[in-house]
């Protein structure tokens, strides 16, 4: 039927109305009256239709004003991190790690320094596991007791065990799912809901009379009503809600003396609905906030369980060739009691020659110091075994089982190629702490724009069409609500605004605080990985270039004590002076060894530290980062 002028001219008014205002408050969507009047011209037959897609046009608008402020935060951004590597693109060649080779200037010859290299030094122990027993491997007589079980690992294996087993990666493997569960249940508000109501009135009373009716005349209203009301709803991405609605009233009417006709009667009706926010709440930069939040907070947890593989892959090898330091202390002191107890009986055999008993006592002082140190290297062995065990997590390799964990890897002393300007590019890209910080900044800006919404007016429109039918059926009714020859149209409109709107003003003003504060913390975070890349580096090429010192030092260290026990062979008369010169060379030479085993460990700790600090550990040790999923069918256990 066609749509009465008055209210074509009311739909009209409202249209104006609408676009004056939403002109006025700057809005993108500037297209609206010549939509709407095109609406309102075909409202009788493509109103359904046009109330389940009006909400298209409306969706992702954001006003200049927003456009400008987010690209000045992107350039802010982007010359936060363009600042720090300036500087380091001037000098963006790829360099290699240098180092000055001491071992000249000791001259010595060439055969006499393959000698001192086949006896001294990290290369000239044999391996920790000395022999095999029942079970494992067992690692000589103990001076704690009996023989201990060991077994022997690689870093590769030590490292796998740790990834796969390690329980702060498990407790950070949980966190995507958790959060991608959290993500479904935003993204759920905007599915279609089902709604339903039934009720029966059984309706017997008494009805009022006019004056025109006799004194004693009474009437009656009675009847038999069934409603039903069912329907589907849905929330729109432009902050609006669709409704689409079917009610049927099935009356039967029983008064006495009254006829009704239909009799019994059923009011079938169609209803199609929209609720669309045109100034709060409008778009979906508001819809979607709460999705976009779970998002990006699953987002987050996937960089939290990157960043505690990288921190637990670091930890692990660190506590790798930290067993191999303590592995190779205790070789170094099981080697220096051996020579010290020789020297010790030398001077016990010479007590009625020309040794006195103090020196006797000196030589003893100094094997024993040497089973106390062997005592103190066994415990740092074990508590660097136990360390690692932590960090691996492994069944067969567990806390509280007796077996030793020792090292099969040596060192390695090769040369480093680096291009600091890529290494600051590459942490840019890699560190999951700079990518946490820009989902930080992200967050604010969209608890931002919601309260930008939250400061306009309330201005709220409903459209509505609904199409009839009676009949004495339900199946005739519904029949000829099919037919669309009686249609009801609904077009309102509701406005609401604070005076003052101090509450709105201060949440934006909270808002804009907190990105500022986010936009702080990831130039902050930039700051600190650059200087982390920096001394990570210098780390690195500091203890390339101690390896060499070290190494020269106990050469030197080595020669001498070649020297000395080239004199005992000699020369006929051994005193007691001469032995104990001896004791103090062979400590010495110990603490070189020591020491370069400890520069070799350091080094190998300060690459791991550098691909933890460049993000790219993970590359390093080819372990491939994938985001778990169905995280709950992987461990039954969980369940």
């Amino acid at each position: 039927m066609p749509m009465p002028r008055a209210f074509s001219n009311l739909g009209l008014l409202m249209t104006f109305s609408v676009w004056s205002i939403l002109s006025a408050a700057g809005s993108c969507i500037s297209a609206v009256p010549r939509t709407l009047r095109r609406g309102l011209a075909r409202l009788p037959s493509y109103l359904p239709l046009g109330l389940a897609g009006a909400g298209v046009f409306l969706a992702g608008c954001t006003t200049p004003l927003q456009r400008r402020s987010e690209d000045e935060l992107r350039r802010s951004l982007m010359e936060s991190v363009e600042r720090e590597v300036r500087e380091a693109r001037r000098f963006s060649q790829t360099l290699e790690s240098t180092r000055v080779d001491r071992v000249p200037e000791l001259r010595l010859k060439p055969e006499i320094l393959a000698k001192l290299e086949r006896d001294s030094g990290p290369n000239s122990y044999p391996p920790a596991i000395q022999g095999t027993g029942t079970g494992g491997f067992v690692i000589g007589p103990s001076l704690l007791g009996g023989d201990q079980r060991a077994v022997a690992i690689s870093l590769q294996r030590a490292i796998s065990s740790a990834v796969a087993n390690n329980l702060n990666v498990q407790f950070a493997r949980l966190g995507p799912a958790i959060e991608e569960a959290r993500a479904q249940a935003a993204e759920a508000a905007f599915d279609w809901t089902f709604f339903s109501t039934v009720q029966w009135i059984s309706q017997d009373q008494e009805n009022i009379t006019s004056s025109g009716f006799p004194s004693n005349a009474r009437t009656f209203d009675e009847r038999q009503v069934i409603q039903s009301q069912a329907g589907l709803r849905q929330r729109l991405i432009t902050g609006g809600v669709f409704t689409v609605q079917q009610n049927i009233d099935y009356t039967d009417n029983a008064t006495n003396g009254t006829f009704f006709n239909p009799d019994p009667a059923s009011d079938a009706s169609l209803l199609f609905q929209l609720d669309q926010p045109l100034l709060r709440n409008f778009g979906s930069d508001v819809a979607l906030a709460e999705v976009q939040l779970a998002t990006n907070s699953q987002r987050d947890r996937v960089l939290q369980l990157r960043a505690e593989l990288l921190r637990t892959v670091t930890d692990t090898e660190q506590a790798y060739w930290g067993l191999v330091l303590a592995a190779g202390n205790l070789q170094i002191f099981r080697k220096l009691l051996d020579k010290g107890v020789d020297v010790r009986d030398v001077i016990r055999a010479r007590l009625n020659v020309d040794a006195n008993p103090a020196q006797y006592a000196n030589a003893v002082s100094a094997v024993e110091n040497r089973r106390a140190s062997i005592i103190r290297a066994e415990n740092q062995l074990q508590s660097a075994s136990d360390q690692l065990k932590l960090l691996m997590n492994d069944s067969e390799l567990t806390i509280g089982s007796d077996t030793l964990i020792l090292p099969v890897d040596r060192p390695v002393d090769a040369p480093t190629a680096y291009n600091f300007a890529d290494m600051l590019l590459t942490a840019v890209r890699e560190r999951p702490e700079i990518q946490r910080a820009l989902l930080g900044i992200d967050d604010s800006s969209i608890r931002l724009r919601v309260a930008e919404s939250g400061r306009l007016p309330q201005f709220d429109l409903r459209a509505q069409v609904r199409f009839n039918a009676l009949a004495s059926s339900v199946e005739t009714s519904l029949s000829r609500q099919a037919e669309a020859n009686l249609v009801d149209y609904l077009i309102g409109a509701s406005f609401e605004v604070p005076l003052g709107n101090r509450g709105a003003e201060a949440g934006v003003r909270l808002r804009s605080l907190e990105r500022l504060q986010s936009v702080i913390t990831y130039r902050d975070v930039i700051r600190q990985v650059t200087g982390t890349v920096k001394g990570s580096l210098r780390d690195v090429l500091d203890s390339y270039r101690l390896i060499a010192q070290q190494r020269a030092a106990r050469l030197a260290g080595a020669e001498q004590l070649r020297s000395i026990e080239a004199r005992e062979r000699t020369v006929q008369a051994l005193t007691p002076e001469f032995l104990d010169f001896k004791l103090r060379t062979q400590d010495d030479l110990a603490a070189r060894e020591r020491e370069e085993l400890a520069a070799l460990t350091q080094y190998n700790t300060s690459l791991a530290i550098l691909s933890r600090e460049t993000g790219t550990a993970l590359q390093r040790n080819r372990i491939r980062f994938e985001v778990p999923r169905n995280i709950l069918e992987q461990q039954p256990g969980l369940r």
